[in-house]
C-alpha cells in the first residue's frame, strides 16, 4: 500500500565534503506517493551526470541504493510519528 504523497521534499546528496541539492529529483517526487517505485525513479535521476573510473564505478549503483533506502526509512519514520 502506497503512503500518502508529500507536499514538499528536499533531497540532498553527496558522499564528499559538500553535499548538494538536486531540485530536478525533488520535482520527480512532488505530488507523488511515497512508494519504492517513485524512490527508484528519483534514485535513477540523481546520479545522472556521474561517471565512474572503472575502480569506483560501483559507487554509482551504491548511491542509487542509498537514496532508495534513505527515502524509505525517512517516510517510514514519518508514518510512525
Amino acid at each position: 500500500m502506497a503512503r500518502p504523497s508529500r507536499k514538499r521534499a528536499s533531497l540532498w546528496a553527496g558522499a564528499v565534503h559538500k553535499p548538494w541539492r538536486d531540485p530536478m529529483a525533488e520535482t520527480l517526487l512532488k505530488g507523488r506517493s511515497a512508494s519504492r517505485d517513485n524512490f527508484l525513479g528519483v534514485a535513477g535521476a540523481m546520479p545522472r551526470d556521474a561517471k565512474g573510473f572503472g575502480h569506483n564505478s560501483f559507487k554509482i549503483e551504491l548511491a542509487k541504493s542509498i537514496v532508495v533506502r534513505a527515502l524509505s526509512q525517512a517516510t517510514a519514520k514519518e508514518a510512525l510519528s
